[in-house]
């Protein structure tokens, strides 16, 4: 078994750890394998920005590893400052920039039971 940040450490999210995205101000817990965010109300987690499309971007849960793609935005997004093109990894405190919308995902560490 590898350490956690050792050589061959595994990149997917330690499973204890509660993904989130920060948006405006509130907490959305990332619990299914897939959710897209946009402007229209029949998106997951819906986002009142006009430049923010319909349906923007789908943040993926494939075994532990979270990835953004964006939908085709008409205005796109960027993660960390720079244009997301295809597939992005997300890392805790990655920054996604929809319009003029910023989401923060987060790993949350369990509370301890101590």
């Amino acid at each position: 078994m590898n350490a956690p940040g050792g050589h061959g450490a595994s990149r997917r999210s330690p499973t204890n750890y509660k993904p989130v995205l920060d948006i405006n101000g509130q907490r959305f817990s990332i619990q299914a394998t897939s959710i897209v965010l946009g402007r229209s109300s029949e998106a997951d987690i819906t986002i009142e920005d006009t430049g923010v499309s319909r349906r923007h971007l789908e943040i993926l849960n494939q075994d532990g590893v979270f990835l953004a793609v964006d939908l085709g935005s008409t205005n796109g997004s960027t993660i960390d400052g720079t244009r997301l093109r295809g597939r992005h990894e997300l890392v805790d405190g990655t920054v996604i920039t929809m319009g003029r919308t910023k989401i923060t995902f987060r790993l949350l560490a369990p509370r301890s039971s101590h």
